[in-house]
């Protein structure tokens, strides 16, 4: 059976969502130009519908927005690579269910290395048996050396990037500190223990995110790729451009209470 008859196989809204993106193949081909096969992105976006529950239910402009935004910026909606998600939250406004937009911290790295200008990016758990230091200012450092054996228990996240040339930036953020981010988010869910949201399933990848985007004034992004991390979190909304095709676009203000089993 193919990924296009799983996601159809025995849903309505299903069935109506996997054709509605299959004809917006032509659209992603050409926001993906040539960082990515246009069949492999098409399949991402069919194994999200297949696996995430009530992204089917959403509205096929957030859908679509979301997918169009990944393929402009060259990320894969997957769970292996982690580049970034596609989660559905329900509007108490508008009472639909509309699909997010959210960056893995993976994602972010890929925006950034994808500039060339930068030779080293990561982004790192540190345990309670860890060597580790870090100093801010004119002569900043970061050390991190992993105990051998038992680390212990999670303290701290940080990510780092090294330039090509010369120049660097890190940024520490404490376990506490994610646990307030993930707090934040779980905020707007009619569901929080819902265990399909990325807080929840990804807690260390959510952290390291964390931990990058107040790098983001200091990466070297494109105007796309920092579009897409502005977006975070964000419903995208396609919008017609002069040339025929689409523009995703996205409000500042999101009134969402989250995604519902």
């Amino acid at each position: 059976m193919t990924e296009l008859a799983e996601v159809v196989k025995g849903k309505s809204k299903g069935t109506d969502m996997a054709l509605y993106i299959e004809k917006q193949r032509p659209h992603f081909e050409r926001a993906l130009g040539k960082t990515m096969d246009v069949d492999k992105f098409v399949r991402t976006v069919w194994t999200q519908l297949r696996t995430i529950p009530n992204l089917p239910q959403c509205t096929t402009e957030s859908v679509f927005g979301g997918a169009l935004l990944a393929a402009q910026t060259g990320l894969s909606l997957n769970s292996v690579q982690g580049h970034a998600w596609l989660v559905p939250f329900w509007s108490s406004t508008k009472k639909v269910f509309e699909a997010q937009f959210v960056l893995g911290y993976r994602g972010v790295a890929h925006l950034a290395w994808n500039s060339g200008r930068v030779k080293d990016i990561s982004a790192r758990e540190v345990y309670a048996n860890d060597h580790f230091e870090y100093e801010y200012g004119l002569r900043d450092k970061l050390v991190h050396r992993p105990a051998r054996g038992d680390r212990g228990e999670i303290e701290q996240f940080y990510a780092m990037a090294r330039f090509v040339g010369t120049g660097h930036v890190f940024n520490v953020i404490t376990l506490d500190d994610a646990k307030a981010k993930k707090e934040q988010a779980l905020k707007k869910a009619k569901n929080p223990g819902n265990p399909e949201l990325p807080w929840n399933k990804y807690f260390n990848q959510m952290a390291m995110k964390s931990a990058f985007l107040p790098m983001k004034a200091w990466l070297p992004l494109s105007p796309e790729s920092q579009r897409a991390i502005d977006a975070d979190e964000a419903v995208i909304t396609p919008e017609p451009d002069s040339d025929g095709g689409w523009t995703p676009e996205w409000d500042d203000v999101i009134d969402m209470e989250g995604e519902e089993q």
